[in-house]
């Protein structure tokens, strides 16, 4: 097994349990990611990220009293460098363009993308290599 810090640094962050659970046994199993943390809020995120360093975020669409896409780019402008990708059952333009949506005025970053659940697998992180992340 490769040494834990040269793989992909991952957070999750999703406030349904077993969803959270799968998605991080998934990461791991793929051989070419590390999960850092798995948290329930963007509290927990935040806290996580003061103390280790990740890649990047997987973050759930939906979170209790939270949007994952404004948890993202708070993450986002606090760690310039972090990828941000959301996951979500929904298909949607309106999401899409909402994700990758910059506005510098109120230096608000867009994020990197979406990923719908059900294509969440192991192969993710070859995905993500195809895309240019790493």
């Amino acid at each position: 097994m490769d040494n834990p810090s040269d793989l992909i640094q991952v957070l999750i962050l999703d406030d349904q349990l077993v969803q959270r659970e799968g998605i991080a046994k998934i990461v791991e199993e793929s051989g070419r990611m590390h999960v850092v943390g798995a948290v329930t809020s963007g509290d927990e995120a935040r806290q996580i990220l003061e103390k280790r360093s990740a890649n990047l975020v997987l973050i759930d669409l939906v979170l209790h009293g939270e949007r994952g896409t404004s948890v993202g780019k708070d993450l986002r402008r606090l760690y310039p460098d972090l990828k941000v990708i959301i996951y979500t059952r929904e298909k949607s333009m309106v999401l899409a363009a909402d994700i990758f949506r910059e506005r510098k005025e109120l230096a608000q970053p867009g994020l990197q993308g979406y990923i719908l659940t059900r294509n969440i697998t192991r192969s993710l992180a070859e995905k993500l290599a195809l895309f240019g992340y790493w």
